[in-house]
């Protein structure tokens, strides 16, 4: 299996534990907001019921559990892109694969091509790519 196989393997594992991670602080979330509009009775929370349901008890998770997920769906893709067009793909085929235009697919394989160039060699191409 050649690494960037590998590379893709393990972005395709990263995603899937954002996605876990994403669906924990989510969860967590709803059930806060459900607790609030039981106790004003479905209608909009007035101020005694956000005092006492701060949000920003729940949103860094929230956020930062879907920031996460993003940029390991980037990598993600990334490291697809590169695969697929190593096997032949064209970037015409990734489009209508990914489901968005050609002009942004193009982008994707410039940035699959640029990265990995840019980290040929490293041990671990993708902890490069974070962030």
């Amino acid at each position: 299996m050649t690494d960037a196989r590998q590379d893709a393997i393990d972005t395709l594992h990263e995603v899937a534990d954002a996605l876990s991670e994403a669906q924990r602080a989510l969860r967590v979330a709803e059930v806060q907001a459900r607790k609030a509009l039981r106790r004003k009775d479905g209608g909009v929370p007035a101020a005694d019921t956000l005092r006492a349901n701060p949000v920003v008890r729940h949103r860094p998770q929230v956020d930062e559990a879907l920031n996460h997920l993003e940029r390991a769906r980037h990598r993600m893709l990334l490291r697809v892109f590169e695969v697929a067009l190593e096997d032949g793909m064209t970037i015409g085929e990734l489009a209508r694969n990914y489901g968005f235009s050609r002009q942004l697919a193009s982008r994707y394989a410039k940035e699959a091509r640029a990265t990995s160039r840019s980290f040929e060699g490293s041990p671990d191409a993708t902890r490069h790519l974070a962030g």
